[in-house]
């Protein structure tokens, strides 16, 4: 397993015991066969954050939609990446860059 993913489980276990709301968001394409046609589907969209958590008001005082997205070490924001950040700001939700489960609790305590 690489260490993004060991990173990434760890955290979702981490939010699951924490009991927040939360999905794994997948991006990508498959190619799909039916009735012997086949064609691309894609799903997710590009540069969207690894997490999506829906953040009880217990936390904040208001319901708030927070996505994580989730690096090793080194890793670094594609541009992609960048643009899914603005636009979710845009929108009032939060996002957070995470290397470990102590920056999941940093960004949960700053809400």
């Amino acid at each position: 397993m690489k260490l993004e993913q060991q990173i990434q489980k760890s955290i979702l276990e981490y939010l699951a015991v924490k009991r927040i709301w939360c999905r794994r968001m997948n991006t990508g394409a498959v190619l799909a066969t039916h009735n012997g046609k086949s064609r691309m589907v894609r799903y997710g969209s590009p540069g969207m954050a690894d997490i999506l958590c829906s953040v009880h008001p217990e936390y904040t005082g208001y319901p708030t939609f927070l996505w994580l997205e989730i690096k090793a070490p080194n890793g670094r924001q594609s541009e992609a990446q960048h643009e899914f950040e603005d636009e979710v700001l845009a929108e009032g939700h939060k996002y957070f860059i995470v290397y470990s489960i102590e920056d999941v609790e940093k960004a949960l305590q700053s809400l």
